[in-house]
């Protein structure tokens, strides 16, 4: 009698186990934050390997990008292209202007959902007015690989880290993006795992922060 019920007692420990929900985490909290200023280096291959340095900086309620001339050894601002990050009840969304050469548009994307959850699929939404008359719709499935993701960048390592799948359909590429609690993204990597000149290829990550002035 007594093995019966210690039995029963694993039988309904197990099945209370597999009633706890799987935990979600707030995707609000693994936004940038505003009050730091953000560095960026990106390298990779596309025809030839190159090495580009970029910061983000949060300025009149927008981000704004920053792209390093080495030449004159100075970070030159995009005067062109600003973005903001909006909270809703079916996602995140950032909004913002950018451009493609003299071409400036708008656009609207639906970028992550509402909350985190490990294996979790969502459809992330682009809007964009490139066309100048209507507002162009695409779409693509992403996927939460880990909610607990360590992530080691030089020196630092991250912990709990959020790592994503873009475009999941898409097979000529894959992409990657990590986002880390209280700092938005600070790892995307990208490749269509091809070689030579076809060879298409990068690793952006996040290697300093600053306090913005």
């Amino acid at each position: 009698m007594k093995k019966f019920f210690i039995s029963l007692s694993v039988f309904v420990i197990c099945i209370l186990i597999k009633e706890i929900p799987v935990e979600a985490l707030t995707t609000k909290n693994y936004l940038p934050n505003n009050k730091l200023t953000y560095y960026y280096k990106e390298t990779g291959f596309d025809v030839a390997a190159y090495t580009d340095l970029n910061k983000s900086i949060f300025k009149n309620g927008y981000w704004r990008d920053y792209h390093y001339n080495s030449y004159a050894k100075k970070y030159e601002k995009d005067d062109a292209k600003k973005s903001k990050y909006i909270i809703k009840k079916d996602g995140i969304y950032v909004q913002g202007i950018d451009h493609l050469y003299i071409d400036y548009y708008t656009f609207t994307n639906r970028i992550l959902p509402i909350n985190f959850k490990k294996g979790g699929t969502y459809k992330t939404i682009y809007k964009s007015s490139y066309d100048k008359s209507n507002f162009e719709t695409l779409q693509s499935v992403d996927k939460i690989i880990s909610i607990s993701e360590k992530v080691k960048i030089g020196s630092k390592t991250y912990k709990d880290v959020v790592k994503i799948k873009k475009d999941i359909n898409f097979k000529e590429l894959e992409t990657y993006i990590y986002y880390a609690k209280g700092l938005g993204v600070i790892k995307m990597t990208v490749d269509n795992h091809k070689k030579g000149y076809q060879k298409y290829a990068y690793v952006n990550v996040l290697y300093k922060t600053r306090p913005n002035k």
